[in-house]
């Protein structure tokens, strides 16, 4: 929890002395590892198109994105849930369920289908994106071009980014934050 006030601090901070370039490209998680992303392309147009650029936030969306980015470089393992090891609904299900999401389905399949569909133009950062038809791959939006998840055996957390391959996997956008509590 200190962890997470001092992110916090720190990005306040930031806005304060820098104006908002740093923080942007710190909540936009800009990075040139796109490692996980299969038959990538170069340019993430035609998902930007369609989300806006400015995702609607709130403080729990945030922690979800900051808690979702410290797994970074946790490995890959079938079935797992935790910090020792996720796969990709695992990931999801262990950052929502530390937040007090405690209904929320283990896996992909169901994530997708138990969610509020908002579709890519009713989509927040936070929100679970849902890969392949049926669903067996989801992640959580980061930006209105990124998203972060466990790939697969072998490799690890990472961010991703929806052009190329992920972009013609998607099959759509669930939520299950109600951001009028």
């Amino acid at each position: 929890m200190l962890k997470r006030i001092i992110i916090i601090i720190t990005v306040v901070f930031a806005i304060f002395v820098s104006g908002c370039e740093i923080v942007d490209d710190i909540l936009s998680g800009e990075s040139d590892d796109n490692s996980g992303n299969p038959g990538e392309s170069e340019e993430g147009e035609e998902w930007s198109s369609v989300i806006d650029t400015d995702l609607e936030s709130s403080v729990l969306r945030d922690d979800l994105i900051l808690l979702a980015r410290e797994q970074i470089g946790t490995p890959y393992v079938y079935g797992g849930a935790s910090p020792s090891g996720f796969d990709c609904s695992g990931l999801i299900y262990y950052v929502y369920g530390e937040y007090g999401f405690t209904t929320l389905p283990r896996t992909s399949r169901d994530m997708y289908s138990n969610g509020e569909n908002v579709g890519m133009d009713g989509a927040k950062l936070a929100d679970i994106v849902a890969f392949y038809s049926p669903v067996s791959h989801v992640g959580m939006i980061i930006s209105s071009t990124t998203f972060i998840h466990s790939p697969s055996t072998g490799k690890t957390v990472t961010e991703a980014e929806f052009a190329g391959y992920w972009e013609r996997q998607l099959a759509g956008v669930v939520t299950y934050i109600d951001d009028k509590r």
